[in-house]
């Protein structure tokens, strides 16, 4: 099944997500431009109320868009119909346009949206989502999102999230010391002389990037160590920082991460939060 997408100006090949129906809704709107959500109900769902599983889509935070099912894991898809669920795909600002702060906002954003009625509004008539029965996935820069999103809706509270290898420490010198030797899918490097006119001719408002677009772009902050120069230092972009802040608001907190790079001297010793060994699931209440 192919969908005609307007932000793209193109075809998205969404067979992948099997039966369903799909629709598209704007959450936000920010400097003219559309923030969309694509809503996906199995065909033949039931009227009541149903599970909703909220998928963030990874790219760096720099590419990236909702429907690109290539980066969907499978056994979520399957997932969506054995569980009878609702999936709402949202698309965000993007770097280096948009900072942490504007994602975040986006973020926010999005589930006032949901929490408010926003989605059910779009559903059919007696089909609404159990927003007491929510999970939320992610893979890259969309894992990070999910475990913000844990982080940061207490009310009512996120039940569950899936982060498939999320950004998580990005103070790591691998985002923020320049090193022309790291090996990034063999794009070639940028010339240092070259960074300030690239970087200007960059759009500030960009929703989406369909990959491989955006590639250059994420090679040359991380390469450059530029990425927390856009992606911002604040405390609350970085989820070992805001568990060290929140855990004590909520129960059966821990965070599971197979990076090898991941600091975990420093957060361990924090004694506040629990680091074990491998990122697929974050459960916040038992």
């Amino acid at each position: 099944m192919l969908i005609s997408d307007s932000t793209t100006g193109g075809d998205l090949q969404i067979a992948r997500l099997g039966a369903c129906s799909l629709k598209d809704a704007t959450y936000k709107t920010i400097n003219g431009h559309s923030l969309l959500a694509s809503i996906v109900v199995p065909r033949g769902l039931a009227p009541g109320k149903h599970p909703l599983v909220v998928r963030w889509h990874g790219g760096g935070l720099v590419n990236g868009h909702r429907l690109y099912t290539p980066w969907i894991a499978q056994y979520m898809i399957e997932f969506l119909h054995t569980s009878k669920a609702i999936m709402v795909l949202p698309d965000y600002r993007l770097l280096p346009g948009a900072s942490g702060l504007d994602i975040l906002e986006d973020m926010n954003d999005f589930f006032a949206w949901i929490f408010n009625g926003g989605m059910d509004r779009h559903l059919e008539t007696g089909i609404s989502a159990d927003l007491s029965d929510v999970l939320v996935s992610g893979e890259s820069a969309g894992g990070w999102l999910a475990i913000q999103s844990a982080l940061t809706q207490q009310t009512p509270r996120i039940k569950a999230i899936v982060a498939h290898y999320p950004m998580i420490d990005m103070r790591d010198v691998h985002w923020n010391v320049p090193d022309s030797r790291k090996y990034l899918g063999g794009a070639p490097q940028k010339k240092p002389r070259d960074l300030a006119r690239f970087f200007s001719q960059q759009e500030e408002t960009i929703t989406y990037r369909m990959p491989p677009d955006g590639g250059e772009i994420y090679h040359c902050l991380v390469r450059q160590g530029l990425y927390g120069k856009f992606f911002g230092t604040n405390r609350c972009l970085y989820p070992l920082e805001v568990m060290e802040d929140v855990c004590s608001e909520i129960p059966c907190l821990s965070l599971i991460d197979i990076d090898k790079n991941l600091r975990s001297d420093r957060s361990l010793r924090s004694g506040s939060y629990t680091v074990l060994v491998t990122l697929l699931c974050h459960l916040l209440v038992p």
